[in-house]
């Protein structure tokens, strides 16, 4: 749930949103603001990205979309606010290929990649303030609004990080959890296992000792039991864990391995995120002869402005039982782990 990611899912949402043949064929030229950006209260620096989509009767979209004039506005200001205090700050525009956010080649031109930028500390975020964001094209065009609340931290509760040692038991017969604890505001929770591992050949174990790690993800989309629950839980087979390093890892007798641990690592997005999510999901299953629902939290034109934060729990252990079942299981054995 990155920006990169957001920013492609949004680019091929509006692609296909928004160039129906009817709209190529009767419509003027019409300005569409499309606005997209997630506030993690834990960044270092925070994007906005701010394009222009386009209908115009005289040219492809297609071509449009290859000229760096037609997607960008020359003199824009974006700005957020404290709804609290009234306090605004007005953003640098940037290009973000030069920050590291590179573009990916596609249907639209890959540079320059503007994005409009202000440093973490200078905003200072803090869990549970509303943010606006507020855009002025200028030309007497409408400002275009939208505003999320910030969210606060996540804690966790299952494995108990609390504890001194805590530790997955991933036992064939019952199943596994991660739960935790989440703001109000937090709506939609992807949530993923890092399995930290090494590996090296056995004729030569020193020189060719190597850092590996797995990502195992456990749900894209969890939403809470009922509204209003504090506490949000995901839960997997206990013999998936052992199902899943055998489809990744290679079977060789030449082959050794050490586990090291797991990192737990829990992403929240606010409602507006979740409500985009869950249409997208939902245009997966129209036909091409449906209109697509679309969903944006802007006054005017397209996109998704929200907020999201991240949990990251390192080097989780496994029990005593889980480590003798990953060396002599009948789905691990032939994985050489010591």
């Amino acid at each position: 749930m990155n920006l990169k990611f957001l920013l492609v899912t949004l680019g091929v949402a509006l692609i296909f949103g928004a160039c129906s043949n009817d709209l190529e064929l009767t419509a003027d030229w019409k300005d569409i603001p499309v606005v997209y950006g997630l506030l993690n209260k834990s960044d270092d620096t925070h994007y906005i990205r701010v394009e222009k989509a386009f209908l115009d009767k005289e040219t492809s979209a297609f071509i449009l979309a290859q000229e760096p004039d037609s997607l960008f506005y020359d003199n824009v200001s974006v700005v957020l606010e404290k709804t609290a205090t009234g306090q605004q700050f007005e953003l640098q525009r940037v290009d973000g290929n030069k920050e590291g956010l590179i573009k990916s080649d596609g249907i639209f031109a890959t540079e320059p990649n503007y994005l409009y930028k202000i440093d973490g500390n200078e905003l200072n975020l803090a869990g549970g303030e509303t943010i606006r964001l507020i855009l002025n094209r200028g030309d007497n065009l409408p400002e275009v609004t939208a505003q999320t609340v910030i969210l606060d931290d996540m804690v966790l509760k299952s494995p108990n990080a609390a504890a001194p040692d805590p530790k997955f038991g991933f036992v064939y017969e019952f199943n596994e959890d991660v739960s935790f604890t989440a703001p109000d505001e937090a709506v939609i929770f992807d949530v993923r296992l890092l399995i930290h591992y090494q590996e090296f050949e056995k004729a030569n174990p020193g020189p060719t000792l190597q850092d590996k790690t797995l990502e195992w993800i456990w749900d894209r989309s969890a939403t809470r039991e009922k509204e209003g629950d504090a506490r949000i839980k995901v839960e997997v087979s206990g013999e998936s864990f052992y199902t899943f390093l055998r489809d990744h890892l290679e079977e060789n007798p030449e082959l050794g391995r050490f586990f090291k641990g797991i990192d737990v690592v829990i992403t929240a997005g606010g409602e507006e995120l979740a409500t985009f999510i869950q249409i997208k999901n939902a245009n997966a299953g129209i036909t091409s002869s449906q209109e697509l629902p679309f969903y944006t939290n802007l006054s005017e034109g397209r996109g998704v402005f929200s907020s999201r934060n991240t949990l990251v729990v390192p080097e989780i252990d496994i029990t005593p039982g889980t480590k003798d079942s990953l060396r002599h299981g009948i789905h691990t054995k032939d994985l050489n782990f010591l």
